[in-house]
This record gives structure tokens, C-alpha cells and sequence, in this order.
């Protein structure tokens, strides 16, 4: 099973508010630093799927991303450039569990 998650990007302007938007889709740990490092750290560590598939049942991770019009004028460009390169990593490398897979897709429209 894909485990589907949905993120409105429209109004976040901060890459704090990016972490914490992701660490409550993703249920990111209480010790996450915020910062790119630790996003990409805790984004394919095997704890986060762990947390997330607690009956073993979630063979990838599909991210949506709406609002990507709005946020791309809004977040910083050097910003913006990080954070779609870590997504870019996460999704052409494995995930910790051998079979796994991360994939993305940006909204522009919405």
C-alpha cells in the first residue's frame, strides 16, 4: 500500500513553518533540530516509517504538493532549491526498508 500525503504549500513563506508542517504529516520526533540536514536525516530514516506503518502494511510514500504557485513566490529561492533537491534525493533513492519508495508531485493550480 501507498501511503498518500497531502501538503497546501500556499501560504508558508518560512522554512520553519515547511518543518512544521512536515513534522506533523510525517510525525517527526521531538529531538528534530530544524534544519535541512536534519529534515533529510529524519525524511529517510527507517524510524519514520516505523512510526508511520505500524502494521507493516505501507510499501511506499507518495507526497502531493499543492499550492507550489504560491509558495514558489513566497520561500526563498536558495530555500526552495534545498528543499526540492532533498525531495529529488528521497525519491531516487531506496528508502531504509529494501522495497520501499518515496515519489512527489507538485501542484502548481491549486
Amino acid at each position: 500500500m501507498i501511503y498518500e500525503i497531502y501538503i497546501n504549500l500556499s501560504d508558508v513563506r518560512k522554512k520553519e513553518e515547511l518543518f512544521e508542517i512536515f513534522g506533523s504529516n510525517f510525525l517527526f520526533p521531538s529531538y528534530f533540530w530544524g534544519n535541512w540536514d536534519a529534515f533529510f536525516d529524519v525524511m529517510q530514516s527507517s524510524e519514520l516509517q516505523e512510526r508511520m506503518n505500524k502494521n507493516n502494511a505501507v510499501t511506499g510514500i507518495c507526497l502531493v504538493l499543492d499550492g507550489f504557485k504560491k509558495f514558489s513566490k513566497n520561500f526563498p529561492p536558495e530555500e526552495q532549491e534545498i528543499f526540492l533537491s532533498i525531495l529529488d534525493e528521497l525519491s531516487t533513492s531506496k528508502l531504509p526498508e529494501e522495497n520501499n519508495s518515496f515519489t512527489f508531485e507538485i501542484r502548481y493550480l491549486s
